[in-house]
């Protein structure tokens, strides 16, 4: 009898070993899926910032009067989605001096094959015979177009540069925003982990900013729960209580809620560069509005918002 009672506890402790090993392996399984999908949304994230900036740089390119001409044709930045085939930085490529023999648009390279504008090939393009042009085919459809918006766009340039349309960067962007938002969202329920909280509230905000939400104000609130979701499972994290000080700045709600981010951010992180950045950069557009009602807000705050001043010019002279 006392056997059979020993063997049915044996049997209920390994039953209930096996299930909690299975419930660790689920959980395991979970928080590794999570894992992965965070770093992908994490990777969409930083795609967005870098289309962001490279349209930002060919805009700034096609609309500089002083760039030269030859320049911008394989001009890119070597962090951008689309490299130059040549390494080194292109902007400090230097020009070869032109030959006064050839005429002024003989060293322009063409993408017609029989064009004789060629001049990195041999022979004298002076007595190369251009083949006749097909009629309907407009005047400048064998240049380059190295502004589009004054040229027209030719569908089959392998140089175009289709950021530079405007939708077609928009749905781009957009396509990258939402794939960013699906694996954050995904991510935070497999895990409901602080660090995924923080990055859904970041994509949120910089959707905010770049217009890719409807409502900028729902928006930022929105980042704002994330971040304070995120403050109650991880409560003594600096730059969570400096990112939502800085969402209530940027909503223009100078309150004690305001204070009570800044004195957290403050306290748990004195010196981090982050908190000093913030710190200093709200305590110095206050100065600069000329604000007696704004002035007199941060008055009892000002030697802490000195001290992170201080800091962040340390910092700038140090770089």
């Amino acid at each position: 009898m006392l056997k059979a009672v020993k063997q049915n506890q044996q049997r209920i402790i390994k039953a209930v070993l096996i299930c909690a090993l299975l419930t660790l392996v689920v959980i395991a399984s979970k928080w590794g899926i999570a894992s992965l999908t965070f770093m992908r949304a994490e990777q969409l994230h930083t795609q967005l910032i870098e289309l962001n900036n490279y349209h930002s740089k060919l805009k700034q390119e096609e609309q500089d009067p002083d760039l030269h001409q030859d320049d911008d044709i394989f001009s890119h930045s070597s962090s951008s989605p689309r490299r130059s085939h040549e390494g080194g930085n292109p902007q400090s490529h230097k020009a070869e001096p032109k030959d006064p023999d050839l005429r002024q648009d003989d060293d322009v390279f063409s993408y017609n094959s029989s064009s004789p504008r060629r001049s990195h090939e041999g022979g004298n393009p002076q007595n190369h015979k251009a083949e006749p042009k097909d009629p309907d085919l407009r005047q400048d459809d064998d240049e380059i177009a190295l502004h589009p918006e004054r040229q027209g766009v030719h569908p089959e340039r392998p140089n175009r540069h289709p950021e530079l349309d405007l939708g077609s960067y928009k749905n781009q962007q957009q396509a990258l925003y939402q794939q960013a938002l699906n694996k954050i969202t995904t991510a935070i329920s497999l895990h409901n982990n602080p660090q995924y909280l923080e990055k859904k509230a970041q994509i949120i905000e910089w959707g905010a900013h770049h217009k890719l939400e409807p409502d900028y104000i729902k928006s930022l609130n929105q980042a704002k729960e994330l971040y304070l979701k995120s403050t109650k499972l991880r409560p003594t994290w600096p730059g969570t209580w400096a990112a939502l000080a800085l969402i209530k700045w940027q909503l223009n709600e100078f309150d004690n809620e305001l204070k009570r981010y800044l004195k957290n951010a403050h306290s748990f992180g004195k010196n981090s560069p982050e908190v000093h950045l913030v710190w200093a950069e709200l305590a110095i557009a206050i100065k600069q509005s000329n604000n007696p009602q704004l002035i007199n807000y941060l008055a009892p705050l000002q030697n802490i918002a000195d001290y992170h001043i201080k800091n962040v010019r340390k910092i700038s002279h140090q770089r």
